[in-house]
């Protein structure tokens, strides 16, 4: 199987990424209101070209567009998460930061109705975890001391 750089398609209606050497998500499809993404067999990319059946996109996880609550970007990860329904996640995993924007923008093209804003995490955040743990250390610490 030969591997290919990220490539872009926007064929009838429907787009999508091909990450043949990607560990996850090779392949990522837009198409009518429907996100699915998944790793297929190799046969179907010949299938995607033509003008095929595209009954193999059953196969891969879906999520339709009035499911979606909210997409993050985070700046510096290869990741899109994709809130949808009350508590659900699901993540694309892109390796190139490029297609992972270009994803993003598709989306925020297709989906005007929600609402876009850039929010920088508290410090609090970033150092919960590791105060927490240094006070399970420091505890256990204490504990063990007076053993």
């Amino acid at each position: 199987m030969p591997l290919y750089i990220t490539k872009t398609y926007n064929l009838l209606n429907m787009q999508y990424w091909n990450q043949n050497n990607s560990k996850a998500n090779k392949l990522i499809v837009i198409k009518d209101g429907v996100i699915y993404k998944g790793n297929p067999k190799y046969e179907v990319y010949n299938r995607l070209t033509s003008n095929a059946q595209l009954d193999f996109l059953e196969g891969l996880f879906s999520i339709p567009y009035n499911y979606i609550t909210a997409i993050e970007n985070q700046h510096g990860k290869n990741e899109l998460k994709i809130y949808y329904r009350k508590d659900s996640e699901e993540e694309l995993i892109l390796e190139d930061e490029q297609v992972k924007n270009e994803i993003f923008e598709h989306l925020r093209q297709e989906l005007p109705e929600f609402s876009y804003s850039k929010e920088h995490p508290s410090l609090w955040k970033y150092a919960k975890p590791q105060f927490f743990a240094l006070l399970i250390v420091t505890g256990l610490y204490i504990y063990m001391l007076h053993l």
